[in-house]
């Protein structure tokens, strides 16, 4: 891989670091060996799965850049117009973010379906390789905190339903995580402690830890994900738990409860399908497991690259087919566009009608 990177420099400043004795020379040679048989193979299997993915996340980026760009204007439309929730914001923020993944997909694209098997591509520009890998590894952590954020507000939601979560709160956590995600980024790389190169199995550029203060680095994004996508867990279970528990009411107020109850249930759960396989790989990390086995390297791909791009791609689909009030929205936009519509009548979101008329249904002693 560094022979094909024009690294061999750096191959041997880090061989250099690494073999301590014989037998670690050996294990290595033994690598190599086995690396070099599979592609003077022809490595036909590598190259029928790489095209695949690729074409995959073709399919999502042509499907899915427009469904982000127009669920960003629509949600944004609705946290302007004066919505008394924070889930119109929190879904602004989780379409933004996925547009910005999106966007990103097409470096790993132009590796998997390039000429070469995995050749670096556009990763070998040291630039190129690092702005992408902020870029991407930011708008991962972020998107997954706002995913908790929307979690913990419905849970909050259903032990008090007429408690009113302050949006400029909401709002102030999100933008804190971000920077603390930005600072220590960049507190870290200035410091020499963690470094960004391409990697093969990867499909595009990771961060690179060096012993002492990179270790501390690597626990910091553990214990991140780690806690987050617990509390994203917990948060899912219980509203499943009062989805199944809590008698069914024929009152619209309740039904509309329900429906975004299940909506956010629906949308948490497929995060969670996209984020336990990176907690898991992050826990074989930790414990020092051999990932050079093929289908482990595949593994680590589709965790850290291919599931976070495709849950991106799948967050549109979530909307439409889950929240009345957008596909209304589509659907008039659509008339209006044709020449026979009427104008758009700002639709409240489903969360939105549903807070409101409880706090109206309050005054008159109304349970949901």
């Amino acid at each position: 891989y560094f022979i094909q990177s024009n690294l061999r420099a750096k191959a041997a400043m880090i061989i250099k670091e690494v073999i301590m004795n014989d037998k670690q020379l050996e294990d290595l040679v033994k690598r190599f060996e086995n690396f070099n048989t599979f592609y003077k193979a022809g490595g036909s299997t590598h190259s029928t799965a790489d095209t695949c993915l690729g074409s995959i996340l073709i399919m999502c980026m042509v499907v899915s850049i427009p469904g982000n760009l127009v669920s960003l204007v629509y949600f944004a439309k609705q946290a302007r117009s004066g919505s008394k929730t924070v889930y119109d914001l929190l879904y602004s923020l989780t379409s933004s973010t996925d547009l910005c993944t999106l966007i990103t997909a097409l470096g790993p694209v132009s590796v998997l379906l390039g000429q070469t098997d995995r050749a670096p591509g556009v990763f070998s520009s040291p630039a190129f390789c690092s702005a992408w890998t902020v870029a991407f590894y930011f708008v991962t952590r972020f998107s997954l905190f706002v995913v908790m954020v929307i979690s913990v507000c419905r849970t909050v939601a259903i032990r008090s339903p007429f408690h009113v979560i302050n949006k400029v709160a909401v709002l102030c956590s999100c933008i804190g995580y971000a920077a603390w995600i930005l600072a220590k980024d960049a507190f870290f790389i200035g410091m020499g402690a963690v470094s960004i190169m391409s990697h093969s199995d990867w499909a595009s550029c990771i961060f690179t830890y060096k012993p002492g203060l990179g270790v501390a680095y690597v626990g910091f994004v553990a214990v991140e994900l780690i806690v987050v996508t617990l509390i994203i867990l917990a948060n899912f279970l219980l509203c499943c738990y009062s989805l199944l528990t809590t008698p069914t009411q024929s009152t619209a107020l309740a039904e509309r409860f329900r429906r975004v109850s299940r909506t956010i249930a629906i949308f948490t759960s497929l995060c969670l399908a996209c984020a336990l396989p990176v907690v898991l790989l992050l826990i074989l990390t930790l414990e020092r497991v051999d990932m050079s086995h093929e289908v482990l390297k595949y593994f680590r791909f589709l965790s850290y690259v291919f599931l976070v791009i495709l849950n991106a791609a799948l967050n549109p689909v979530v909307y439409m087919m889950l929240m009345p009030s957008y596909r209304q929205w589509m659907r008039n936009n659509a008339k209006r566009c044709a020449g026979s519509g009427r104008s758009d009548d700002e639709i409240g979101g489903d969360q939105k009608e549903c807070d409101e008329m409880a706090m109206k249904e309050k005054t008159d002693k109304v349970q949901l």
